[in-house]
Formats: structure tokens, C-alpha cells, sequence
């Protein structure tokens, strides 16, 4: 991957990079989009464009923090033993 400007973040990956970058199969990240979930996107005529900083700024909203389960629920909340 060859970054196109001279900052890392500033960097515009097409969306086969992008893809990469992520490690998600190009067709997910597709599907992110589609359904508005996927990080920011530029359309230039028909190439879309994603920038570096703002593939990173999405991932940085779904990171889990430590001691939290799935969905966000403190996973001591579950060890109660009541189901």
C-alpha cells in the first residue's frame, strides 16, 4: 500500500486497500456502506476513496474496552449466574 499524500493519515486508499487495511473481505465493507455503518468515504466520479484517518477514527468507535462483554455489557454483570 502506497500512500498518495505526504501524511500517513492523510493517505487515500481506493476501496480494495481500504478493504485490506481492515482485513474485511472487500464485499463486507461493501455491505458496511450500503447499510451506512462503514467509516467515511469520498465518491470522485465513480472511484470511491477512503482516508486513512478516517478508517481509524471508525475502528476507534468500535473498540471494545477492557472488562466489557458482547454489545457492550460489563461482562461482570453476566457472572451473576442468573439466566
Amino acid at each position: 500500500m502506497t500512500p498518495n499524500s505526504s501524511t500517513d493519515g492523510d493517505a487515500l486508499l481506493t476501496h480494495e486497500e481500504a478493504a485490506s487495511y481492515l482485513r474485511l473481505p472487500q464485499g463486507t465493507l461493501y455491505q458496511l456502506n450500503y447499510k451506512g455503518g462503514g467509516p467515511r468515504r469520498i465518491r470522485v466520479g465513480r472511484n470511491v476513496l477512503y482516508r486513512k484517518r478516517d478508517i481509524d477514527s471508525w475502528l476507534d468507535t468500535r473498540a471494545i474496552e477492557s472488562g466489557m462483554g458482547v454489545r457492550g455489557v460489563p461482562a461482570s454483570a453476566n457472572a451473576g449466574g442468573t439466566a
